[in-house]
């Protein structure tokens, strides 16, 4: 071993093999999975500073082995083995040790590239670090990146797009704002043109060399170029490995089992070609890629990778550099990550037109077409009870369906980014939940206001400062609790919906409810609002004109017969304010709770 790997950080796995769920079985009440072996009894080590690529054909189990010696595969993943650092046995603290540069590049596009780096690098990195310190890291990164023309573009923009290469060059930034020792990267090259592929390798290459770290990717069809920058290769067939060393060896490795390169491909390709399954051949190719598998851990360069494996177990006991990691790194305060995360919310609602903007204008379109048909309508006679009470359902349903569905589609959208992040120890999944809330409350409250204000005006509801005031804080609430029942509603939606609108007390006297189903009015923040709304329209109103033409149509003659004829009540209003908040505290807490549940079906 040499005396250089007692400086750095050694990753070394034995007997590693993985399974993941092929399929699920339910018998009655009981489900059985079973599983499928993806990696099979592998073993394998990472030097101090050393560049290793993971090559083979597709399905042979590249990104499954390289999740799993990172440590980020997903809950329902069986991994059985032993994967070390520095001799000690990793855990979900190489989340936090070391950086992974994922397959696909995820991104707030409202933000631009420094805005990124500086936001994760607030997460990520430790706290104590000084605050211009942390920005000299980002802007290090930047130029060594060759990210320098882009700093101050959006991600997504129009305008400003950033290229494939360049993305990928921002998530391998992301990755080493904390200056890991040991780098991970999942297909980094893929979708890139060979001149991009090779420029990028090469900085991620000249990256880690200058600070000492090691680098394990896995690449599909590399150039010459790229496969010539790697100092390790490890070939995967059938999630076996059949040979690791340097490109040289391999090619010799199996030129000696009588393989004979081509003069028109690559050496990568060479190699990917002898252990890809050939069709109409599948069991010999099977029984081949054994052999190889077997020659080659009875070789001298299996051999080696054991010593450096038994020699760094047994001095496990006595390295402290894994563990002192650990003790000495001190992430974030908690109240800190939610502050940025709210921030980062706040600027992805200003800059996005169809997040914020969007909305509100089309709020006021809606609320000025709904305006109108009640202009002139509402007078204190029997059609103008009908028109107000019309009016105030209006209120209602479009502070609760409209933000209902529209929040819907907001968090399928970002959980593939956020199991990114909180997979990597950016944050965790309370501070995250409740950034969501926060960030979106500014947006809620001015779509209420605007859409209350437009039709209170044009249809010309009760002209005092109380009751206008009133209903828009109504409204806010009611906004707030639609959209905090939708992880509810992700699961129960049609007769959940149907419930709250029809206990509302507008299409049923809420009195005359079944027994049986009597207790549902009261999980329906629509008949709080409604009620509550026709408490402040209708309250002190003493005289109501009746029609002298047709006597014998039942008559509402004050504000107090229009509420008992809803089964509303003037006393009620403190109640459903009160309801309304413990509604959304109760919906909140369900739906993370739903959240969690999403979140542990993932890993």
């Amino acid at each position: 071993v040499k005396g250089s790997e007692m400086n750095g950080w050694t990753l070394t796995w034995s007997d590693l093999s993985v399974y993941v769920p092929s399929e699920e079985h339910k018998l009655l009440t009981r489900s059985r999975t079973s599983y499928k072996r993806i990696i099979n009894n592998i073993s394998g080590a990472v030097p101090p500073a050393s560049l290793v690529a993971i090559l083979g054909p597709s399905g042979a189990g590249k990104s499954t082995m390289l999740s799993a010696i990172a440590h980020r595969y997903h809950g329902k993943t069986l991994v059985d083995g032993d994967v070390r650092l520095n001799g000690k046995k990793t855990n979900e603290s190489m989340c936090y040790l070391s950086g992974f540069m994922y397959q696909e590049d995820f991104f707030i596009g409202a933000l631009t590239v420094r805005e990124h780096l500086s936001f994760m690098a607030r997460l990520k990195m430790d706290r104590r670090i000084s605050r211009s310190f942390r920005e000299s890291v980002v802007t290090s990164l930047i130029e060594q990146l060759g990210l320098s023309k882009v700093a101050n573009c959006k991600i997504g923009s129009l305008a400003t797009l950033l290229s494939g290469g360049e993305k990928k060059r921002l998530s391998f930034a992301t990755a080493c704002l904390t200056s890991p020792k040991l780098l991970f990267a999942d297909e980094p090259t893929t979708g890139l043109d060979s001149y991009t592929a090779g420029r990028l390798v090469a900085l991620m290459r000249a990256k880690t060399c200058s600070t000492g770290a090691s680098l394990v990717c896995t690449i599909h069809q590399p150039s010459p170029e790229v496969l010539a920058m790697f100092s390790t290769i490890y070939l995967l067939a059938e999630g076996m490995v059949v040979f690791a060393g340097t490109t040289e060896e391999a090619v010799n490795f199996f030129q000696r089992a009588g393989y004979t390169p081509e003069k028109q491909i690559t050496h990568g390709e060479f190699l990917v070609k002898c252990v890809a399954p050939i069709p109409g051949a599948e069991n010999a190719t099977k029984i081949a890629i054994k052999r190889f598998a077997h020659e080659f851990a009875i070789s001298e360069h299996y051999k080696s990778i054991e010593t450096m494996i038994i020699f760094h177990k047994q001095i496990g006991e006595f390295c402290l550099i894994y563990s002192k990691q650990i003790v000495s790194s001190k992430p974030a305060f908690w109240v800190t990550k939610l502050y940025w995360l709210c921030f980062r919310g706040y600027l992805e609602n200003l800059r996005n037109p169809n997040l914020q903007w969007l909305k509100i204008f089309q709020k006021m379109i809606l609320a000025v077409a709904a305006g109108l048909c009640y202009f002139g309508t509402i007078q204190l006679d029997q059609p103008g009870v009908q028109a107000i009470q019309g009016a105030l359902f209006v209120l209602v349903t479009e502070n609760t369906f409209a933000p209902m569905y529209a929040a819907l589609t907001n968090l399928p959208q970002e959980f593939p980014m956020f199991i990114r992040e909180h997979s990597n120890g950016a944050y965790s999944s309370l501070a995250y939940y409740i950034s969501k809330i926060i960030s979106s409350f500014p947006g809620l409250v001015i779509e209420a206001i605007t859409f209350t204000t437009c039709v209170y005006v044009l249809a010309g509801l009760r002209n005092t400062f109380y009751a206008f005031t009133m209903i828009n804080l109504l409204t806010i609430l009611c906004i707030n609790v639609s959209t905090s029942c939708v992880p509810l509603a992700m699961a129960y939606l049609v007769p959940f919906d149907y419930v709250a609108m029809i206990t509302s007390g507008l299409f049923i006297k809420l009195s005359t409810l079944p027994i049986a189903t009597m207790w549902m009015q009261y999980l329906s923040w629509l008949m709080y609002t409604y009620e509550s709304l026709s408490i402040l329209q209708w309250e002190k109103v003493g005289n109501i004109t009746c029609a002298d033409d047709e006597p014998y149509l039942p008559c509402l003659k004050s504000g107090e017969e229009v509420l008992e004829n809803y089964s509303f009540s003037e006393t009620h209003l403190n109640r459903n304010i009160l309801a309304l908040l413990l509604l959304y505290l109760s919906f909140h807490f369900l739906g993370y709770l739903f959240f969690i549940r999403k979140i542990n079906k993932r890993f």
